[in-house]
């Protein structure tokens, strides 16, 4: 048997590595440095400090291999900051760093270091809770964005906020006291929020009103709080990103199939009087018969060209999964290529060497092992890191609390037949999309053919198909015989 001694924030992690789980490690000639944290569930929120460290929020409650309660911070390297541990005892969705290296942070956490904090809470550098700032929001914020001049802007399911009444969204002063001359009002959750060059708040979520006016997911707000009353777009669905380019176009990422009355899947982009922008067209489309596509993270490029990251299978005809970057005009980025992601990306935030970080629910990055955060080279290749070497086996490992084990023959290339087990499952090697590494592995498709078998195969949102091991009675043991 062979083994992999790794160390990593202050733990060693024994791994197996057996021939049923790596047949042979592929290492690319330019090996990156490794950006590896790894969490135990999803990764919503990303923020990227001056000084490289990496600022994230989520589900998660380890981090790094160390506990860390849905706030934590890495080093560049992606080592654990071990000096940052805010505790929530809640989700955190939302981080926005301020200029003095403060924090504050947005969720569904009622505690924040043990002590009372409702939604909202502000943290300082090294982590601690900053006392003084203490507003309380009586349901989940989903978005938080600090203005120029210190306010902060909040979005999402509350009705109140420090006890005042809020209708998912509102403004605080520097100090965490509501502004109370601004209330616009939103008939439902607001998911996203973005400040404009000139002032201007763009409001994306779930709502069909805001300040009583009918607006369909994405609204204008002037510096006042005062609804926009020339801008008024509408989607069919929610606006879950928004991101603003240098002329002052509007890209829109969510769930919608419509905009304007034009077909439009999950992102479009508009003009800054809010007409659509009918030479932006992408193709964007997820498997299945129901699938859905989801653009949850956007991020433009000082180039102009746009990053994309949410639930999709393909864009212009090409595999991208669940990552794609976009031209200036629209089309797709063919050089950029993350391979096999497994599950959905839900955060992206760009480096200023180009490197880009992506947080998610996936235990795959561009073919490998990233358990749902990890960092993309700027032509989309994930940092290799040789060890520690996972095997096609979700559930025998440490993995993003996200489905089960990505088994789908149209996510694997170099696939070549094995051997069968006692209980004829067919062995291939094989790679993922856009990955280095060889596995072993059955193919969900066998499997779904063989009536002894196809329980053990289940569809994934993205509509590829997930294997659960364990139903075959496939563990890997001590001996290295599967």
């Amino acid at each position: 048997m062979h083994t992999v001694n790794r160390v990593q924030a202050g733990r060693s992690a024994v791994l197996a590595l057996v021939p049923f789980a790596v047949v042979t490690l592929a290492l690319a000639q330019d090996v990156g440095d490794g950006f590896d944290p790894g969490a135990n569930r999803t990764v919503e929120a990303l923020a990227l400090q001056p000084d490289g460290k990496v600022l994230l929020g989520g589900e998660f409650t380890e981090l790094g291999g160390m506990e860390r309660h849905h706030v934590g911070r890495v080093q560049s390297d992606g080592s654990l900051d071990l000096g940052f541990n805010p505790r929530a005892n809640g989700r955190v969705s939302a981080l926005s760093l301020q200029p003095d290296g403060s924090v504050v942070l947005g969720g569904s956490f009622t505690q924040v270091g043990g002590v009372a904090r409702q939604r909202i809470a502000r943290v300082h550098p090294d982590g601690s809770l900053d006392a003084a700032f203490n507003p309380g929001a009586n349901n989940a914020v989903n978005a938080v964005k600090l203005q120029v001049d210190g306010k902060v802007l909040l979005g999402g399911r509350f009705s109140q906020v420090d006890g005042q009444p809020r209708m998912n969204i509102a403004r605080l002063h520097p100090d965490g006291t509501v502004d109370s001359g601004f209330n616009p009002g939103a008939s439902s959750d607001v998911m996203s929020l973005v400040v404009q060059a000139d002032g201007k708040v763009l409001v994306g979520g779930l709502f069909s009103q805001v300040a009583g006016q009918p607006r369909q997911g994405i609204a204008r707000l002037l510096p006042d709080g005062s609804l926009d009353a020339d801008f008024a777009p509408a989607t069919n669905g929610a606006i879950v990103a928004l991101a603003v380019q240098a002329d002052g176009k509007i890209l829109l990422g969510g769930t919608f199939n419509a905009v304007e009355g034009q077909q439009r899947r999950g992102i479009a982009r508009l003009h800054p009087d809010g007409s659509l922008d009918l030479d932006f067209a992408p193709s964007f489309i997820n498997t299945g018969t129901f699938a859905l596509v989801s653009v949850s993270a956007l991020v433009v490029q000082p180039d102009g060209k746009v990053l994309v990251g949410g639930s999709f299978a393909e864009v212009d005809g090409e595999t991208r999964l669940n990552t794609a970057r976009l031209l200036p005009d629209g089309s797709l980025d063919t050089v950029f290529d993350a391979g096999m992601t497994d599950a959905a990306v839900v955060a992206l935030a760009r480096q200023g060497d180009g490197k880009i970080l992506v947080g998610g629910r996936f235990s795959l990055l561009g073919g490998q092992r990233r358990l749902c955060v990890g960092r993309l080279q700027p032509d989309g290749g994930v940092e290799f890191d040789p060890g520690p070497i996972f095997a096609d086996r979700f559930e025998e490992q440490p993995r993003c609390a996200s489905g089960f084990g990505a088994s789908d023959r149209r996510l694997k290339t170099g696939v070549v037949p094995l051997y069968k087990t006692p209980a004829g499952i067919q062995l291939y090697s094989f790679r993922y999309l856009g990955g280095q590494t060889t596995f072993t592995g059955p193919m969900a498709q066998d499997l779904l053919a063989d009536p002894r078998h196809a329980h053990a195969v289940h569809r994934g949102s993205d509509g590829y198909y997930r294997v659960d091991y364990e139903a075959l009675g496939l563990p890997v043991d001590a001996s290295g015989s599967p």
